[in-house]
């Protein structure tokens, strides 16, 4: 499954197995063939995911949404946190 972050200054893609987003509604774990759904991101959170080798990453976030495809996921946010 593709993931494009996307925020002001950067543009990032990564070929993944899983991504957990927390949101308001609870977290919720995104695989390929996800039903689509447009999701607003957990102020001041983070989401982690794995790429297909199996290591794992993490995004600190101030504000974000999620569009979430069969077969990608792209996440906009405002700020990353250094």
């Amino acid at each position: 499954m593709e993931l494009f972050i996307l925020s002001p200054r950067h543009k990032q893609s990564y070929e993944i197995d899983w991504l957990d987003l927390h949101t308001s509604q609870g977290n919720f774990v995104i695989k390929r063939g996800h039903a689509p759904m447009i999701i607003d991101l957990l102020p001041h959170s983070s989401f982690t995911f794995a790429l297909e080798n199996g290591v794992q990453k993490s995004v600190q976030i101030r504000t974000g949404i999620a569009s979430i495809m069969r077969d990608q996921t792209t996440i906009f946010i405002s700020e990353e946190h250094d």
